[in-house]
């Protein structure tokens, strides 16, 4: 098992901040000025965006100068200057890390050495322990004033070098290092003296020495330091070290597991399944210990060797997406770049992950993850080497569920629970009760069940764990009972105020110290998921919706817009107008998050509301049933086109037009009815509607323009363009020439139209600035991209990808714009000559937009890969993928063209006649110019001088042109012209146009055009 390397530039935070670089087999401290180590180390502490204001406080603390944010931008540039631009990303409310931290490395480092432990290569684990620690320079977080510093960030690093410490003494005493180990133990304990771990590890350490009455005595005084200081009686960890330590050659070595009583069969088949199943559901009765089993089950998963990482779903995340964050944390996953959404950053980790060793996800509680995560799970679960374990209390509708081999976790037998309540009175008799972690262990998790059975004389068991929590519920104090019944119906995880303020805090207090909630970072959790189910199935439906009321409001007041929604919509029918409000603000959080099927489910449960309490106005129920469609558009889910043509034949019928309009631009503009081919019936259906029922002048413009799209790939270039000019020549006021211009991308695509297109980029990115328009500056920079691909303006393409990327990070993050952002990484990635990231990123973008449009995602990835791969000189590689798609996409005759360039070296007569038929075919669409290019190298190549003076008659005028064919380029036109030019003898003329060729090639900055004029002799 391989050790994990270090990033080749990471900020360590383990100490005072530093940008460290890789160097060889060393590393290399670069320090930075004290702003710059607070800037990063606050980026650092998370890996989604901070805020500007945070960084501000985080920075120059409550008093910060007036030029603060304008410092701040200043700081970043200049640690970009110094580093590189990946360093620091700018998103659209601030700023996130774009590199690892030391605190990523060092728990990498924790696992291995665990991991190395378990499968018992002490050797490799001790290794491990002593990087992670070779890490640690100081106190984490050095240049934060304490105050700043989140407790969960510093909590967590230094739990990571504590557990570094266990880790090298447990590996020491398995590798037979006892004379160290006794004195690195003792030094360990004086360090935390309430740690049993370590005390069982120092008694271990002196047996190992040959000194067991020594080892027993620390046992004993381990004992009395807990229960003197703390007041409490030792755990199982000390009793059966003792018990151990007493037999006659007993062990001298920790055990590696845990174990969990009565659950072996079940662990074991999980095991088997975990090996052969993509999808494991497991499922069990409330209470009955299907979270302490997941536990354990990941311990001895890890043992096996497998990348393990668990996360519990709760009903009150603090953002969208938040088990998914903590997955790929936990999995040493980098942070979402701009091109890449977070789902897609932890599907294709995991995927990477699974090439060197399998992968194991264990999910607690699916049901309460939202769709959006559900969905990137499996997608993860799908590729080879990844298996996907979870619990669900609750069926979810997300995914086929008969794909998912099921695991019931039964009760525990009688002689399971017999031999249970037996060890608990021995331990009784000794005066050594266990402590929690001990009934959850020897329970199967089922510590309800545990107390059950002690508080039965015979040990037998009577009526169910449901009775049993509403017999000790009757007979709670009336405040500890209100407070309990309040917790459950908010649900764990729930801020303590809220219970608080609802109940009161001497009840919360009273269910505190009963040992029916826990307090944990200022949030109310119940002890067993079982009391919190049962107490809220018996609260009166009445009195429910009034709690989930008050809760809602309470909850929206502290800002948690997703919780808020989720009561609020439960009380539906006592507020429908606050209910309403909420699921939007729900839905705007997670759209902003790049959880678009979030958002979509919050419209639909909004969209239920309004139709059982709207009936007097439809149009709210319709203006819903759009945003749900778009919602899912957004997020690339097929169903999007049936959920947007309901709601345009149910605003056309009512006779809506400013709902028909919406919802004939959401199905016009992308997914199933933009596909490549045969035009789609609705398309013509809803095109037609449209314009016939709305008579708004810029309402109809905002129809064309998306009708433009539609028809752009369906074969009637004159109809996409006649409906853009129209469109273009009705959009009047500024908004809505920003809807209108994003559509001249594909609808004047011609080369003679390339003034035009770059005039209305400029005009519209000039009016998305004045705007703060960020999707319609996308689009601009968009439109300026691919016209800096025709004009030879390298610059200005590198200037416009950048931008596309920063603006689609979250803000503009949907589908069919991420999927733009990677096939224009893609396409800078082929002009600089690196062409595996540029076939990487096209895979990405193919992967990203087939299921809204696989025919569109394959032909743009097809135009992509076609020019990888004549950069490779393997063309002939695609013949056959190319004539499939000439055949199925007859309306796009730029496939003949390609077709008939694979076919110059094998079949140079075909080669020919395919160049005679796409000279024949091509319309003057977007593509005219790419099939002009690469059919007239055909001709140059293999045809008659007539076919190839036709070529040069078509592309002489456009002389000094670069090729952009939708989504990359396919070089200048003026190489072309120089071989069609070479072919008839034309020596001087192919001299000229190589000349110029290099010129522009120079100009964008592309190697790879260069080399191709070099392998052309030219």
């Amino acid at each position: 098992m391989a050790q994990p390397g270090v990033p080749q530039l990471l900020i360590a935070v383990l100490g005072v901040t530093e940008v460290v670089q890789a160097l060889g087999g060393g590393r290399r401290a670069h320090p930075v000025t004290q702003l710059q180590a607070r800037l990063l180390a606050r980026l650092a502490m998370q890996s989604s965006p901070v805020d500007v204001a945070d960084l501000v406080g985080a920075i120059w603390g409550a008093d910060p100068p007036r030029t603060a944010r304008a410092s701040l931008a200043n700081q970043v540039s200049r640690l970009r200057a110094r580093f590189g631009d990946r360093l620091v990303t700018t998103t659209a409310t601030g700023y996130r890390l774009g590199v690892p931290t030391d605190v990523g490395v060092v728990a990498g480092l924790v696992e291995h050495a665990e991991a190395s432990l378990a499968a018992g290569d002490a050797r490799a684990a001790r290794s491990s322990a002593d990087e992670a620690l070779a890490w640690h320079r100081g106190e984490p977080y050095a240049d934060l004033r304490h105050g700043l510093i989140p407790s969960a960030a510093a909590r967590y690093a230094e739990e990571l070098l504590v557990a570094a410490e266990t880790l090298r003494l447990s590996a020491s005493l398995h590798g037979g290092w006892s004379a160290w180990s006794v004195a690195e133990a003792e030094r360990l304990v004086a360090a935390t003296p309430y740690d049993e771990q370590r005390w069982a590890l120092l008694a271990r350490a002196l047996d190992g020495a040959g000194r067991r009455g020594d080892a027993l005595g620390v046992l004993d005084r381990a004992r009395r330091t807990i229960r003197d200081e703390l007041g409490l009686d030792p755990g199982p960890l000390l009793t059966d070290t003792d018990e151990q330590l007493r037999q006659v050659g007993a062990p001298t070595t920790p055990s590696t597991g845990n174990g969990c009583v009565g659950r072996d069969a079940f662990l074991a088949e999980a095991l088997r399944l975990i090996g052969s199943s993509d999808l494991v559901l497991v499922h069990g009765e409330e209470g009955g210990g299907v979270t302490t089993v997941l536990e354990e089950l990941v311990r001895r998963v890890r043992t096996r060797g497998h990348t393990v990482a668990m996360v519990t779903c709760t009903s009150t995340p603090a953002q969208p997406l938040t088990e998914l964050a903590a997955l790929t944390e936990s999995l040493g996953g980098a942070p979402p770049t701009p091109v890449h959404s977070l789902t897609d950053t932890f599907v294709a980790h995991v995927g990477r992950l699974a090439r060197s060793r399998p992968v194991t996800l264990v999910v607690d509680d699916l049901h309460q993850a939202g769709p959006s995560t559900v969905s990137a799970l499996l997608r993860a679960a799908g590729q080879p080497g990844v298996t996907l374990v979870a619990s669900a209390r609750r069926p979810f509708t997300e995914g086929d569920l008969s794909a998912w081999t099921r695991l019931e976790l039964a009760p525990l037998g009688e002689e399971a629970t017999a031999a249970l309540v037996e060890r608990h009175r021995r331990a009784e008799s000794r005066a050594e009760l266990p402590d929690a972690r001990w009934y959850q262990q020897m329970s199967g998790g089922n510590a309800a069940l545990l107390v059950m059975l002690l508080e039965s004389p015979d040990g037998a068991v009577r009526g169910s764990l449901a009775d049993l929590v509403r017999s000790r519920t009757l007979r709670l104090p009336a405040a500890t009972r209100l407070a309990v019944e309040v917790a459950a119906t908010a649900g764990s995880g729930t801020p303590d105020t809220v219970v608080t303020e609802l109940s009161s805090a001497e009840g919360v207090a009273l269910a505190v110290a009963g040992g029916a909630l826990v307090r944990r970072d200022h949030a109310l959790w119940f002890r067993h998921g079982v009391v919190e189910h049962v107490l809220a199935r018996g609260i009166a439906t009445g009195r429910r919706m009034e709690l989930h009321q008050a809760i809602g409001e309470r909850l929206l007041a502290l800002g948690h817009a997703a919780s808020a929604a989720a009561h609020l919509l439960a009380a539906g029918d006592l507020a429908p107008a606050a209910a309403l409000a909420a699921a939007g603000s729900a839905a705007a959080e997670s759209s902003r998050h790049g959880a678009h099927l979030d958002a979509a489910r919050w419209h639909e449960r909004g969209l239920q509301v309004a139709r059982r309490h709207r009936s007097d106005r439809p149009e709210v129920a319709l203006v819903l049933m759009v945003a749900h469609g778009n919602e899912l558009r957004l997020a690339g889910h097929p169903g999007h086109v049936e959920v947007l043509v309901e709601a345009f034949e149910t605003a056309v019928a009512l006779g809506s037009a400013d709902v028909v309009a919406d919802a004939a631009v959401a199905v016009l503009a992308l997914g199933t009815t933009t596909a490549s081919g045969q035009p789609d019936d609705r398309v013509a259906q809803v095109l037609a509607q449209a314009l016939e029922v709305v008579d708004d002048r810029e309402a109809l413009a905002r129809i064309r323009a998306a009708g433009s799209l539609a028809l752009s790939m369906v074969g009637d270039p004159d109809r996409s363009r006649g409906l853009f000019d129209q469109a273009e020549r009705d959009a009047v006021s500024p908004d809505v020439r920003r809807a209108v211009l994003p559509y001249a991308y594909m609808a004047i695509g011609t080369p003679d139209q390339l003034p035009r297109r770059a005039r209305l980029g400029h005009e519209l990115l000039g009016l998305a600035e004045a705007a703060g328009d960020r999707a319609a500056e996308f689009e601009a920079r968009h439109l300026l991209y691919s016209a800096g691909l025709q004009e030879g303006d390298g610059a200005a393409v590198r200037e416009h990808v950048d931008g596309m990327r920063t603006l689609v990070d979250r803000v503009v993050g949907d589908v069919g714009r991420r999927w733009s952002a990677l096939y224009a990484s893609a396409a800078l990635a082929h002009l600089e000559g690196d062409l595996a990231t540029a076939e990487q990123l096209g895979e990405d973008a193919l992967t990203t937009f087939a299921p809204v449009s696989a025919s569109r995602a394959f032909a743009a990835y097809g135009g992509q890969l076609l020019a990888l791969r004549l950069a490779q000189g393997r063309l002939g590689e695609l013949l056959e993928s190319l004539q499939d798609l000439a055949r199925d996409q007859p309306e796009v005759p730029a496939w003949r063209a390609a077709v008939s360039l694979a076919l110059v070296g094998s079949d140079p007569e075909a080669a020919a006649r395919s160049a005679e038929q796409a000279l024949e075919a091509a319309p003057a669409d977007f593509l005219w110019l790419a099939s002009r290019l690469v059919a007239g190298r055909t001709a140059a190549l293999v045809g008659t001088p007539a076919l190839a003076a036709a070529y040069l008659d078509q592309l002489g005028p456009w002389t000094g042109l670069g090729c952009w064919q939708g989504t990359c380029s396919y070089g200048p036109v003026d190489t072309t012209l120089a071989l069609l030019h070479r072919s008839l003898g034309h020596a001087s003329e192919a001299r000229h146009h190589a000349a110029a060729a290099r010129e522009l090639a120079t100009r964008l900055g592309a190697p790879v055009f260069h080399g191709d004029l070099d392998a052309l002799g030219l």
